[in-house]
């Protein structure tokens, strides 16, 4: 039974598939930690930690069954959110009972290794129910929440400081998807030296139906599909907003429609570190055709099963097989590709920043 503070402080390194079915039972709001732990480690430095140790984790239940349904914000109440309802969504699923609290995290703090340094979830994202247990009844969750960050700061100042990863104030840990009420919670540590704006975390659920749907539009035998490689990759980052490095893209799963008529890829799309939707592209004479929803939905029920269907049982959530779950990171004043979510059938869920933090001694 804990009954100090102190204790939620203490971090425990674990093994990767430790977690994984853990955080299949908290979908969807655990998928962007989810995906990053049922893939390989990005570098030898990564590093998996829990507030609990090995093999004493919160308990799941023998007969425990993930539904697949989740609170849903709109895009007019989303941004306007209170704190206490932001941190409850998610109140349609059937909780885990927990022995107390937990937050699970990735670190890699090398920062040789590109892009987000740190994934977290914590179970106060799918409900804060678990923080009425009898064994933390005297402590309130920003107390629990304010450890388990203090915890985690202390944890990656430590692995900075053994192996001389060169973090400072010039160059600060990055947090990725990070959800919102806990944002004033990390600030209040004074570690955080920038937040991003708000993003709509969107979330995706395809079936086969939807792929058989797809093989019914005119013109479906026209294009053919496959990875992109290094003649159609020049293309898809020409065509980006956002600057890619080609080499990292096409490390990233990935599917490309090409028209057998015109031998050029016509569409294609890809999936980041986290199975989050980072690019999908239809290039201009190519619309109108439904290439956009076939590319994403190939993507999903083949490339994905590939890599995610075999991490972790089905048999635990049977109504929605957890590798069909995609979701996406969009600033919530993009009507573009917001527009294009909803066209793909996403949810608004929930809303997600990404965070700098000065972690130097």
């Amino acid at each position: 039974m804990i009954n100090t503070i102190k204790q939620f402080e203490e971090l425990h390194i674990i093994d990767r598939e430790t977690v994984v079915e853990l955080l299949q039972l908290q979908l969807p709001q655990s998928l962007p930690l989810f995906r990053r732990v049922q893939s390989p480690p990005r570098s030898p430095h990564t590093v998996v930690v829990a507030t609990f140790a090995q093999n004493q984790g919160p308990k799941i239940p023998a007969n425990f069954k993930n539904e697949g349904g989740f609170d849903v914000l709109t895009e007019t109440d989303a941004p306007n959110c209170k704190l206490e309802n932001l941190i409850c969504q998610g109140t349609e699923f059937q909780s885990i009972p927990p022995d107390e609290p937990f937050m699970v995290a990735e670190i890699d703090i090398d920062l040789d290794t590109f892009g987000t340094n740190v994934w977290i979830y914590s179970s106060y994202e799918r409900s804060a129910s678990s923080a009425d247990s009898d064994s933390t009844a005297s402590i309130t969750q920003n107390e629990i929440l304010t450890a388990h960050f203090k915890g985690l700061f202390n944890f990656i100042r430590a692995l900075n400081k053994n192996n001389g990863y060169g973090i400072s104030s010039d160059k600060p840990v990055i947090f990725g998807a990070v959800h919102q009420s806990f944002i004033e919670i990390m600030k209040k540590t004074d570690n955080i030296t920038r937040v991003s704006p708000a993003y709509y975390k969107q979330v995706f659920i395809t079936s086969e139906k939807d792929l058989a749907d797809v093989k019914k539009n005119k013109g479906y035998d026209r294009y053919y599909a496959k990875s992109a490689d290094n003649a159609s990759i020049e293309t898809i980052v020409g065509t980006s907003k956002i600057p890619r490095d080609k080499s990292l893209l096409l490390q990233r799963l990935n599917i490309c429609l090409h028209d057998r008529i015109n031998n050029e890829a016509a569409a294609w799309c890809f999936l980041s570190l986290d199975g989050s939707l980072i690019t999908l592209y239809v290039r201009e004479k190519y619309r109108e055709q439904g290439l956009a929803k076939r590319v994403f939905i190939q993507l999903v029920n083949t490339k994905m099963f590939d890599v995610y269907g075999k991490k972790g049982s089905d048999s635990v959530i049977e109504t929605t097989p957890q590798w069909k779950w995609v979701h996406a990171d969009v600033e919530t004043d993009n009507k573009e590709s917001n527009g294009v979510c909803k066209s793909l059938g996403c949810k608004i869920s929930w809303l997600t920043h990404w965070l700098e933090a000065d972690l130097s001694f």
